[in-house]
């Protein structure tokens, strides 16, 4: 099991895979190529991705943390033990900047508009904060799969790809390959604050465009080689 890794894309329910295997995880960095590894890949439509990491960058950052113990943060008692330990010794959660930007724009449905706004401040807002590396906006499908290169490249050492929307079933198929059972029935790292999800017309069209040449010609790549079948590519343009 040393050898198996996992592509732990943000926000598409990699944190439960990573402690049912208990194996080791690309997070936030980009995966290494080792010819002796097998990757296991979770995925999810990259729209509702990037809703997700917006809401759970604001999430974090608009948190009251007055009641925290920060020698006693787990994912049983917070969202992320790690940045609500940051934010409670600093004067920000990720970066002035990027809480800053994340403040300007209030909404998932807000950034994605902004980003072709006719006001040049806000675009020049909207770009800014989509192009921060320092967190999941910015490092989606395309940023860990480097825009469909990984998979073209090492596709015989991807082991399983798994979806997000297809958990229940997905884990199943894990189970057998590796042997052990995948409880998916616990929810790890849920944010249950209540936010706005909603996307207009515009906000999914910049999105798709933002991702066209990265998370998108991923998702590509996996379908041409078979971890991912027609209707799911074209679910995830949806």
């Amino acid at each position: 099991i040393s050898n198996i890794k996992l592509i732990h894309i943000g926000k598409c329910a990699g944190t439960l895979i990573q402690q049912q295997l208990g194996i080791n995880q690309y997070h936030l960095k980009k995966p290494i190529y080792n010819i002796s590894y097998k990757y296991i890949i979770w995925i999810r439509n990259p729209i509702k991705r990037f809703v997700s990491a917006f809401n759970f960058a604001y999430a974090l950052i608009t948190e009251d943390t007055s009641n925290y113990n920060k020698n006693d943060l787990t994912l049983d008692n917070c969202l992320a033990p790690m940045r609500i330990k940051h934010k409670m010794t600093h004067s920000h959660t990720f970066s002035q900047e990027y809480d800053e930007l994340v403040l300007f724009f209030g909404s998932a449905n807000s950034l994605a508009e902004g980003l072709t706004h006719e006001n040049e401040n806000i675009k020049s807002k909207a770009l800014k904060l989509m192009t921060n590396n320092l967190e999941h906006i910015y490092k989606g499908i395309g940023y860990y799969l480097d825009n469909g290169l990984f998979v073209t490249n090492y596709n015989k050492n991807i082991l399983f790809v798994g979806k997000m929307e297809n958990m229940e079933q997905d884990c199943q198929k894990l189970s057998m390959i590796m042997n052990k059972k995948i409880d998916n029935s616990q929810k790890v790292r849920e944010n249950t604050k209540v936010q706005n999800k909603h996307l207009s017309d515009t906000a999914i069209n910049n999105i798709r465009e933002f991702y066209k040449y990265t998370d998108y010609k991923a998702l590509q790549e996996l379908y041409n080689y078979r971890f991912i079948d027609y209707n799911t590519l074209q679910e995830y343009y949806e």
